[in-house]
């Protein structure tokens, strides 16, 4: 004999439970399980510690009437005329193109 169809929400309250106990059950396993969460968490702080200690913020300020600074992100490895170059880049993104009134980037003009 066939059982009548199950309603959507019965099927969702039950996998809710499953999931549920399944998390239960997590928390009570055995102390190895914690120690190897623990030290895979200790892993996954220490790579992104290291990535992070490998850029540095840099506060650009000019001398112009204007008062114009910003900042830029770069890489503790490159050479200094490579963040030269970053910061005009940066600074020509920004400051000779502006965003229009919209908050949309404008046209560039295109020299053929």
């Amino acid at each position: 004999m066939m059982e009548p169809p199950k309603s959507p929400s019965l099927v969702k309250s039950r996998s809710k439970a499953s999931v549920f106990q399944a998390s239960v059950v997590h928390l009570a396993g055995d102390v190895e399980d914690l120690e190897r969460q623990q030290r895979v968490l200790n892993k996954r702080v220490e790579r992104i510690t290291f990535h992070l200690d490998c850029f540095v913020r840099i506060k650009v300020i000019l001398d112009r009437p204007e008062g114009v600074s910003f900042h830029v992100i770069a890489d503790r490895r490159n050479s200094i005329e490579y963040l030269m170059r970053q910061v005009e880049a940066e600074y020509t993104h920004r400051y000779a193109f502006p965003l229009t009134s919209d908050g949309e980037e404008p046209e560039a003009p295109i020299e053929v």
